[in-house]
């Protein structure tokens, strides 16, 4: 069974980074842009530093709003050595935290996750220095991973429809031994093209599992490795980012996604936040314009 925690305004952490707090579990834009994202472990006792650093893409417009997301293997979730890091230099308090129970097969008894606005805070094409979000020495939580995505505008780009998630509340983390799939309800319907998406996994390991996307076998691309072990730790011990087109795996209509490890997978993995973004206008000739309510009525889920 499910365990579930919401800690909102922690007490005692340290300032918060930006004034501006999302009041849902989701960042919904409009806008014409698009977003970036970066990730990195946070495994110390398998040799990452405190800090250490991840390397965000160039964006080519003003950032709109940037998030922290970081997880930690625990007994004690929500605590405020856990629920605290600093980015590059500045102190960062998680606005809320959820965890799931059981953790990702280490003997704990959360998988807990933490959610900053960290908007104003993050360097674009350069190194970000992530300090305490490793292995806590407080409560001897191990560090699983942290990511960092902005959502940016360019009057350039085409006038996109993004969605950001996160599990800052109750009922959306997606552990594969609990429920295994994160259900991403887009803001705006899918009416066809690109769709840049993206996904962590936390505990990746070459142990056997596979990534979906929306019933479709993914691993082996977007980042993951081969059909049948896709999470390897790509990005750091334990720790893996998945981004790219995720358009194969969708259909216009589609007012939202499926996206994680099946529960059947050999190993422990955990998704806590991902990303979606892709035209809010159709483009001329898509099946978007000659009715994609009859086609998204009559799909059946891959």
């Amino acid at each position: 069974m499910k365990t579930v925690l919401s800690i909102i305004a922690l007490a005692g952490a340290a300032t918060v980074a930006s004034a501006v707090v999302p009041t849902t579990n989701e960042g919904a834009f409009l806008l014409n842009g698009d977003f970036v994202a970066a990730s990195g472990s946070s495994r110390s006792s398998s040799g990452v530093g405190n800090p250490f650093p991840i390397v965000m893409p160039a964006i080519t417009g003003p950032a709109v709003r940037s998030y922290a997301v970081w997880n930690h293997l625990t007994n004690t979730p929500g605590a405020p050595s856990e629920s605290t890091i600093i980015l590059n230099g500045f102190g960062v308090a998680a606005y809320a935290s959820n965890a799931a129970s059981p953790d990702l097969c280490w003997g704990y008894s959360h998988t807990a996750t933490y959610i900053a606005d960290v908007t104003g805070l993050v360097i674009h094409g350069g190194a970000n220095m992530i300090t305490d979000a490793t292995d806590d020495p407080f409560t001897g939580a191990l560090g699983e991973g942290v990511s960092l995505l902005t959502v940016y505008s360019d009057p350039s780009l085409p006038l996109q429809s993004i969605d950001v998630f996160w599990d800052g509340v109750p009922g959306s983390i997606a552990n594969n031994l609990v429920d295994g799939i994160n259900n991403w309800k887009f803001s705006n319907p899918y009416l066809g093209g690109p769709a840049h998406g993206f996904t962590n996994a936390l505990d990746g390991q070459a142990a056997g599992d596979d990534f979906v996307i929306n019933g479709g076998i993914a691993s082996g691309l977007y980042g993951t490795f081969a059909v049948g072990d896709a999470w390897i730790g790509n990005v750091g011990p334990y720790y893996d980012h998945a981004e790219g087109d995720f358009s194969p795996f969708m259909v216009p209509g589609d007012t939202f996604m499926d996206i994680g490890s099946p529960i059947a997978s050999g190993d422990c993995i955990g998704h806590t936040f991902g990303a979606i973004a892709f035209r809010a206008v159709p483009t001329p000739g898509s099946l978007a314009l000659v009715g994609i309510a009859g086609l998204a009525a009559a799909r059946r889920r891959r």
